[in-house]
């Protein structure tokens, strides 16, 4: 009967170090899709209301000492090519709305730069992405700045994102899964040379001292190598000669002369 309680597993211990790695990397994945996905959804939008606003304000004209302008339908159109989504728009001077929604609030402008200035809020109740340029335009030899505002609701971009979420999920975890067969078979193939080694030792009789001579990787060399030393010496003692070990010493008790050993006869007179 063994003496020897086996009180953890080296296949199991391998396989869930595996899979703990595999579900890291599985969802350091979704995340990474996830966000890169999204961030490419938005800057798709932020760039077609770029280019929506550009449009407006170049449609922008001076007539009769004042601004005019007519409201290209591409500028409209563009937005509505991607998604089904609200799309509100806005043109002021001097805080004075000339055409659009009044109450869709612009950026303010920082300095004298041209740059598009994106913000998200909520508008008439929706969360909208909206961008704001500004553009000089000559009235009466004098310039005038005009603010061009275009906002868009943002249901398409959400339903993009839950798309891109469902994806991301099921690739992570087809890739979880395909991860633990692997690990599996990675378990199975780093322990093979040591089921080897112990099929070879058991399938020895109690009185086969033969050398393990079974191929093992060099992690099980030095164990291969001790029981080969043990097999060795429990040998060497087997074949020692049995006349070589020393007699036992008898105590032998000291001989007495015959005449001792004879019984006294007291005669009578």
């Amino acid at each position: 009967m063994s003496g020897v309680v086996a009180k953890t597993s080296i296949r199991r211990r391998l396989v869930r170090q595996l899979a703990l790695v595999a579900a890291i990397l599985s969802l350091a994945f979704f995340l990474i899709v996830r966000v890169v996905a999204e961030t490419a959804a938005e800057d798709t939008q932020d760039n077609i209301l770029a280019a929506s606003a550009t449009a407006i304000a170049d449609a922008l004209y001076s007539e009769g000492g004042q601004i005019a302008l007519e409201l290209p339908y591409s500028a409209i159109s563009m937005l509505g090519a991607i998604s089904q989504d609200r799309v509100f728009y806005r043109v002021a001077v001097g805080g004075e709305t000339v055409t659009g929604y009044a109450d869709l609030p612009g950026a303010a402008r920082a300095g004298n730069r041209r740059e598009n200035i994106f913000s998200t809020f909520e508008y008439r109740g929706e969360d909208v992405r909206a961008v704001t340029l500004f553009r000089s335009v000559s009235v009466g030899n004098l310039p005038s700045d005009v603010m061009v505002t275009v906002a868009q609701t943002q249901l398409g971009l959400a339903a993009i994102s839950s798309r891109i979420t469902s994806i991301a999920t099921a690739i992570a975890a087809g890739f979880f899964l395909t991860a633990i067969a692997l690990s599996l078979f990675a378990a199975r193939s780093a322990l093979a040379p040591l089921d080897r080694v112990t099929q070879s030792v058991a399938r020895r009789g109690p009185n086969d001292l033969r050398p393990v001579s079974s191929d093992a990787p060099s992690e099980l060399v030095p164990l291969v190598e001790a029981l080969n030393t043990l097999s060795h010496g429990c040998a060497c003692r087997c074949r020692a000669p049995r006349n070589s070990s020393p007699r036992p010493r008898i105590a032998c008790a000291p001989r007495l002369p015959q005449s001792a050993h004879r019984p006294r006869l007291s005669i009578a007179a």
